[in-house]
């Protein structure tokens, strides 16, 4: 009998997909990060608006924003969630600014020279007093009353100074940022009504204050506490399902450790019912106290209702558990076999502490797995007695465990060293036919999907002649660069040129006459580029939660 789980992630797509569908806040949820991925994705105009305005705030990126596409599902819609996370604050601001240009509020925004504003009035929303922007304060001028969430988060500061003197009230400090938010009117926007024919043609076609009311309604909805909340929260989750993925891909996991690792990870999405995230915590903290990720207040959270908050809640409980549940349906039921289960005696890992005068623990241990992997597979244990295979199981472990180097190897070196040495295969011939029977169980087919996906890549639409030889130099050189540091890749190019050159331009003798002595080979981190061909930096979980720290 042979368990295979096809496709993992495909699976946790699917648990994904069937659980989010049902609650009606994600669906929502998904509609604004696909217009937002729309918004910005396919005008450069938008795209150099947010980075000019990422010049202008004080640590903050602007990154390229496309659709979540693919076949690595959730790994894209992790990485989208993520770039719209870091720049929430510039999407907001831009928003902003376009749709009051809409309404005729062309005057000043961001991008404005910081001598456009000096002359100008405002009132500010919290004291109800008129003010005027005298001169440009420096970086390091200190405001009399300065705003809690919105101090030095831009570059440039204003003085400003009652307009009036019957007011009683001393100069102050101003951010840009808060200028173009006050100057800005927005009675006219939350007034406006769509005309009954832009509510019946495409965006691109209403006029210009049904265009600028639709943007004005989708920052309204981004910016609000819910969306922000929500956004933090599924940051969170997908972290847990990008590791119930990362389980099954990885080359040192065997089956027994599947099922242990999925548990985890059930038991990681269980606590988020109840249980913030490091992300979603920290945007509680930046809601509460103004401290937090988005660069020292440049976002304005518009805060929810009691009845919203609730709602969330709930939700985050609901879809929690009904992941957990799918997951515990679509992968523990298989794995759970006791077959598999009998597999996990071949973990050195599990075994007892091996005592040289007291072997008695470790003789006894296994000895049902074994009896029970026999009666299974019988076909391969006809010329032999189940007696005879536990006295070699008993004698092989005696072996491995009095042996230092043995006993630390993990299961994907330790049995295909054991199977690959006479020695061994003679010795231990029964048991190593069990051995064979388990390194042969499929885990994931994600490795082959992979060269697959390598190979529709190298072969396009441009390089419709191409020769197996060739295909094979290319996806080899594209697997080995991977496991290089840059240094080394500069020093292993050198010297492939030479021995091609020493080869007579023959390619198949570029990687046969590099011997492994030759270059160091070094594990490293692959961080790739993401869908878009752009590095995220906070491309891991934890940089993410250090930035939500700041």
């Amino acid at each position: 009998m042979q368990v295979t789980l096809h496709a993992a992630a495909h699976i946790v797509q699917l648990c994904v997909s069937d659980v989010f569908e049902l609650c009606e806040y994600h669906v929502v949820f998904k509609e604004l990060i696909a217009r937002l991925c729309r918004e910005y994705s396919k005008s450069g105009k938008r795209k150099k608006n947010l980075e000019d305005l990422a010049k202008q705030i004080t640590g903050a990126k602007a990154f390229k924003l496309h659709g979540v596409h693919g076949i690595r599902w959730v790994a894209s819609i992790r990485n989208v969630l993520a770039k719209v996370y870091r720049m929430l604050h510039l999407i907001v601001i831009d928003l902003d600014e376009r749709a009051k240009f809409g309404f005729g509020g062309r005057a000043r925004t961001m991008r404005t020279s910081d001598e456009m504003f000096i002359g100008v009035t405002f009132t500010h929303p919290d004291k109800e007093v008129k003010y005027k922007v005298t001169a440009v304060a420096t970086p390091s001028s200190t405001a009399s009353d300065p705003p809690a969430s919105d101090s030095a988060v831009a570059i440039s500061l204003f003085h400003a100074k009652p307009a009036l003197k019957k007011h009683g009230v001393d100069e102050i400090v101003v951010t840009k940022l808060q200028l173009v938010q006050w100057l800005g009117d927005s009675d006219d926007i939350e007034k406006w009504q769509e005309c009954a024919k832009c509510k019946k043609i495409v965006f691109s076609e209403r006029c210009e204050k049904c265009k600028a009311f639709s943007l004005w309604e989708l920052k309204c909805q981004v910016q609000s506490e819910r969306f922000v909340r929500h956004l933090a929260f599924m940051i969170d989750l997908h972290e847990e399902l990008q590791a119930v993925s990362t389980c099954f891909q990885a080359d040192s996991v065997s089956v027994a450790d599947v099922a242990q690792r999925v548990g985890f990870a059930i038991n990681a999405i269980k606590k988020r019912a109840t249980i913030c995230g490091d992300i979603e915590s920290a945007v509680h903290r930046y809601i509460t106290t103004g401290k937090g990720p988005w660069e020292q207040g440049s976002l304005q959270i518009v805060r929810c209702s009691a009845e919203e908050l609730s709602e969330h809640n709930q939700d985050r409980e609901g879809i929690c558990d009904d992941l957990a549940g799918s997951f515990n349906i679509r992968y523990l039921t298989a794995l759970s076999d006791p077959i598999v289960k009998a597999l996990r005696v071949l973990d050195t890992s599990r075994w007892p502490v091996y005592k040289q005068h007291d072997t008695a623990e470790l003789d006894a241990y296994g000895n049902d797995d074994i009896s029970l992997l026999v009666e299974n597979y019988r076909v391969f244990f006809e010329d032999t007695t189940g007696a005879k295979v536990l006295a070699q199981w008993e004698q092989m472990k005696q072996t491995i465990a009095s042996d230092p180097q043995l006993s630390r190897m993990e299961f994907n070196v330790l049995w295909p060293r054991m199977l690959s040495r006479s020695g061994f295969v003679k010795q231990f011939s029964l048991v190593l036919r069990i051995v064979g029977i388990a390194v042969t169980f499929t885990v994931d087919t994600s490795g082959c999907e992979r060269l697959i996906s390598l190979m529709n890549d190298l072969k396009t639409k441009f390089q419709e002649r191409m020769g197996h030889e060739y295909l094979r130099d290319l996806v080899w050189w594209h697997k080995s660069k991977r496991l290089l540091s840059h240094a080394e890749w500069e020093a292993a190019l050198g010297r492939t040129l030479v021995r091609w050159s020493q080869a007579g331009h023959r390619r198949h003798q570029v990687h046969t006459q590099l011997s492994p002595g030759t270059i160091q080979l070094v594990s490293a981190r692959d961080d790739g580029p993401d869908d878009d061909g752009e590095t995220v930096p906070v491309d891991s979980y934890q940089d993410l939660c250090k930035l939500a720290e700041l």
